[in-house]
């Protein structure tokens, strides 16, 4: 009987959040645009940057394991310095995200709290890990190159360490984590007028190649964030959308709305009435409409003889 009480209990319906008043949020943008910005830009050097590095690393690396083991010791530094620079460019994209996200829960609510986790969560993990992973790796790779008697077997144990395959899934979590932030506080940023269609396209684009490197996704990601960057510190070269001046969602013109506002402008131009949408909808049929339609109708009667 207590349990059917409890699951008797009628659950309480929490009304969904408003929108922050536009003055706290233009205020409390303002103070924060600037590390914010700089975070944005920093992080797309950084990438690009650690892509740089390890590219070089990578050149001309033997497909055998034991050649991959040596090859890792002789460009242990290459391979640190590229590690821990896209680690930090991880960070300084979460600091960018979480910016970003603040201003997006600020004018749309329906915005939902995973991607604040993800954007705080998805960095620390995927710069903990992937720092760890190469450090014993690295660590590993100088034992076996100096102390080690260098066969198939040993190389083979250093690659398929339980460790180092352990702490590379959580990276790949990490990551994983990251580019669904990407791809939602971009989606959402968009929808409520802070990024324009090409800026949201391009973030969204970005965290789907996080999870699917299918193209050298540091060029696209870093163009997205110095991008981000100018726009966070007023450099937009067409000029800041105007939600982040209003304090308040102003979604894009589809593309119906803006064929209506160019011909209202080529009309006003003309000293002409803007055209009438309704005129290019269907009408109801007529008397002459009724008088097709039945004229049409032995022809479906002819038809259904036919067969």
């Amino acid at each position: 009987m207590a349990a059917e009480k409890r699951g008797a209990r009628p659950r309480e319906l929490v009304p969904p959040p408003d929108p922050e008043k536009p003055e706290v949020l233009i205020e409390r943008e303002k103070r924060e645009a600037l590390p914010a910005g700089i975070a944005a830009i920093a992080s797309g050097a950084l990438a690009l940057l650690g892509f740089v590095f390890l590219q070089a690393a990578g050149r001309n690396r033997p497909n055998n394991d034991p050649g991959r083991v040596l090859h890792y010791n002789d460009h242990a530094t290459q391979i640190l310095v590229g590690n821990i620079l896209v680690s930090l460019s991880a960070l300084a994209s979460g600091y960018a995200l979480l910016y970003l996200y603040k201003a997006t829960k600020g004018r749309r609510p329906q915005t939902i709290n995973a991607a604040r986790v993800c954007a705080i969560a998805g960095p620390v993990i995927l710069a903990i890990s992937q720092i760890a992973v190469q450090v014993i790796l690295l660590q590993k790779a100088h034992d076996f190159a100096t102390a080690g008697s260098q066969t198939y077997e040993g190389a083979k144990d250093i690659l398929d360490d339980s460790t180092i395959t352990a702490l590379a899934t959580v990276s790949l979590a990490g990551q994983l984590a990251l580019g669904f932030a990407f791809v939602i506080i971009s989606l959402n940023a968009m929808r409520a007028g802070l990024l324009t269609r090409f800026m949201g396209i391009l973030g969204i684009i970005v965290g789907v190649l996080l999870v699917l490197p299918v193209a050298p996704s540091p060029i696209v990601q870093t163009v997205w964030l110095f991008s981000l960057g100018a726009l966070f510190l007023g450099r937009w070269p067409s000029g800041v959308p105007p939600a982040w001046k209003e304090g308040r969602p102003i979604p894009w013109p589809s593309q119906q709305e803006l064929r209506e506002q160019a011909a209202a402008a080529k009309a006003d131009e003309r000293g002409e009435e803007p055209p009438d949408v309704t005129a290019a909808e269907p009408e109801p049929a007529t008397a002459n409409g009724a008088g097709s339609s039945t004229k049409r109708a032995p022809q479906k009667r002819k038809r259904k003889r036919r067969r």
